[in-house]
């Protein structure tokens, strides 16, 4: 079987298909930008998802077991809630967008909730 994505992550390396559908794909009309944040600094997956709608960050919240922790913020950008620095896409729930904060920027669970 031919492997064309990697996802690489503190909580674990997974290798993809080569042709794999978004579940999403349905939820993916821009409607008010919400990401999906880690509920604190300890979280093992400490990227932000930047999602075109509510319904498709739901939809992401409920099928990435490498997001189950996080919480929602709708009409905030990953940028304005603090997490600068452009990644990737992410490469099966391919219209979010991931996002990781500077390393000094949050000290406390406080700060992911600015």
């Amino acid at each position: 079987m031919k492997r064309s994505a990697l996802l690489v992550s503190t909580a674990a390396i997974i290798s993809l298909p080569a042709a794999v559908a978004d579940p999403c794909a349905e939820f993916s009309t821009p409607s008010n930008t919400t990401s999906l944040i880690p509920s604190s600094p300890t979280d093992l997956n400490q990227y932000c998802y930047q999602c075109p709608s509510p319904e498709y960050a739901a939809c992401v919240a409920e099928k990435d077991p490498l997001n189950d922790k996080h919480e929602t913020s709708i009409g905030l950008s990953c940028p304005a809630l603090g997490f600068t620095e452009y990644t990737s896409n992410d490469p099966v729930f391919v219209d979010a967008a991931l996002y990781t904060a500077p390393k000094a920027a949050a000290t406390s669970a406080a700060d992911w909730n600015r």
